[in-house]
């Protein structure tokens, strides 16, 4: 059987993907190895996905003449790099006034690194980048170079399990277009309809206003969060207008919203501007929704691009009346590219359409003995079992039932750290690498938020049974990756108020007993201790941290939140106060 190895390395969220032909076997984001965070590729004078490359080939024993097939989820000329860099001057200069964009501009470099100049990524184009890909030649073959929102749409209509489905490809932008249609049916994906330059990019415009209300770059889910506390005003959308073929963005207007640019701390302006910006991307996607499905009839809908992130965009859409099936690409940003450019390359080499898919456990794990036992006993002073004396720096027991011993701590009102299984794909925590706590109380919440380093105002999701989330959520449906918000039900809110935003929505994650046996049972165990069948969950990460990989890292993590409880696989850690 020919594998294929899927490769994102150009704009952000460097990542590797393995495929058995249609069949995703491992697939990691290079941050996890290289501990940058969404690490830059060759256009921000970053680095290829080198480590996450050799993890995949390691992860499944295989060989450089293993490999059939290279796919990388671009397809980047110099001439269209040389495109993409005027018009983003130019979009930039016409959205965005000097002063704030120059600003905009050191904000980025001074998140990523000091090296994201002009001149740096020019250098990794045409040094670093041709480099990494004629080493890619040396070890594998040949390269095949797929469009890169065709990547996105393959990754998301292939996976969906649908046999025919329209396709909204949502990002930043590509080699040339921001937004772009599809219609799908079998195995071919045919553009359809206008797609949309830079200058009409929804990512872009997304983004400028995050920097506009002063959080930093990939911040969007900050302004979707101050979005609950404010209202739509009309006067603060101009910007953006819907029509019967989808969108326009007037730059000159988005310029106009830069005198209200935050300064210091967060006015209802500010909220007003999150909240209008909101709806109106909601407005626009749903305008795309209504287009597509005039032209085609079809009501399957597939999104993928880093705007599908957008959980509040897409229960707008599911709850428009225009779509019976909604599937969106978890894996949305540019990691998931990785994915649709080995999924393209195996459509190409006729090979079936893979199954729907139903997890995202693709990463490292750290499940035996001899994985975790070295990092519990690096540890100074650790002390293995059956010590448990607060006066030793480190206490740690094997449980022989750690999912009801975890659940316990919880409903008791601990915070803890959950690691487990293998880890997770995308910017979602989905019970394997998690911060897990008590839903019902809006203190817990804080102190989550609070020990993260996240702004207190910052809703947190919940994990919840999937066949009892009809019990608390208005018009729920299966969301195991948590990119669908459900509005609480009001006789549940006094109960889970630790869960429930500004908005009276939560960004839920359904849990299968199938998908997840043992994260499924803690939460049942949470249900028979509480009544509550769901549990508070978040990534496992500090703030400007990628989520943690390894039982040390996790350690360390968990160290420095100041939690006092770690569950490693079957170990349960007791650390210092």
């Amino acid at each position: 059987m020919q594998y294929i190895l899927g490769v994102n390395e150009f704009w952000h969220d460097c990542a590797a993907a393995i495929f058995r032909g249609s069949e995703l076997l491992a697939a990691v984001e290079e941050e996890r190895l290289s501990r940058v965070k969404h690490h830059p590729g060759f256009a921000f004078a970053g680095s290829g996905p080198e480590r996450a490359i050799q993890w995949c080939l390691d992860s499944q024993g295989l060989h450089d003449s293993d490999i059939g097939a290279v796919a990388v989820s671009i397809d980047m000329t110099v001439e269209r790099l040389a495109g993409s860099l005027f018009d983003a001057i130019l979009d930039g200069c016409r959205m965005t006034p000097l002063r704030s964009l120059v600003g905009e501009l050191n904000q980025y470099r001074a998140v990523t690194s000091p090296r994201r100049h002009l001149l740096g990524a020019t250098r990794g184009y045409f040094l670093d980048r041709r480099r990494f890909l004629a080493e890619l030649r040396r070890r594998f073959g040949r390269l095949f170079f797929i469009d890169h929102h065709l990547a996105h749409a393959r990754s998301t209509y292939w996976l969906s399990g649908f046999d025919e489905a329209n396709i909204i490809v949502m990002d930043g932008c590509g080699e040339k277009y921001s937004t772009s249609l599809y219609r799908a049916r079998g195995d071919e994906i045919t553009p359809i309809g206008a797609r949309y330059a830079h200058s009409q990019s929804l990512g872009l415009l997304y983004q400028n206003l995050t920097y506009l209300l002063g959080f930093g770059p990939f911040d969007a889910g900050k302004t979707m969060g101050l979005a609950g506390w404010g209202r739509c005003r009309p006067e603060l959308g101009r910007y953006l207008t819907s029509n019967d073929h989808g969108y326009s963005i007037r730059l000159s207007e988005v310029k106009k919203l830069w005198r209200h640019a935050r300064r210091a701390e967060i006015e209802d302006t500010h909220r007003d501007i999150a909240a209008t910006l909101q709806r109106k991307l909601e407005e626009a996607a749903i305008a795309l929704v209504r287009f597509l499905q005039g032209q085609t009839g079809c009501r399957k809908l597939c999104l993928a691009g880093g705007v599908a992130l957008n959980c509040l965009m897409n229960s707008a859409i599911r709850e428009s009346g225009l779509v019976d099936d909604l599937f969106v690409q978890p894996a949305a940003m540019d990691m998931g590219s990785a994915i649709g450019a080995a999924l393209e390359v195996a459509r190409r080499s006729n090979l079936p359409r893979p199954a729907r898919m139903e997890h995202l456990f693709y990463g490292p794990a750290f499940d035996s003995d001899a994985d975790i036992r070295p990092a519990l006993e690096a540890w100074p002073g650790a002390a293995p079992p059956p010590t448990t004396s607060l006066t030793c720096p480190i206490a740690y027991t094997r449980s022989a039932n750690i999912a009801a011993d975890a659940a316990k701590l919880i409903a008791q009102g601990e915070i803890i750290g959950w690691f487990h299984g293998r880890a997770e794909l995308g910017p979602r925590a989905l019970g394997h690498r998690s911060i897990l706590a008590s839903p019902c109380s809006i203190e817990i919440r804080d102190e989550v938020n609070r020990r993260k380093g996240r702004e207190a105002w910052r809703p947190l999701a919940p994990s919840v049974l999937e066949e009892r989330a009809g019990d608390w959520f208005a018009n729920p449906c299966p969301s195991p990756f948590m990119v669908l918000s459900f509005r609480v039900l009001d006789r549940q809110r006094h109960r889970v108020r630790g869960i429930v935003h500004a908005d009276g929505t939560a960004r839920v994650h359904t849990v299968r007993r199938q998908v997840d046996p043992r994260f499924y049972e803690l939460i049942a165990e949470h249900e028979r201790l509480t009544g509550v069948p769901m549990v508070l969950d978040t990534s496992f990460n500090l703030r400007g941290e990628p989520i943690v990989n390894t039982p040390a890292e996790a350690l360390d993590t968990a160290r420095r939140m100041q939690l006092r409880y770690l569950v490693l696989e079957d170990f349960l850690v007791e650390l210092p106060r």
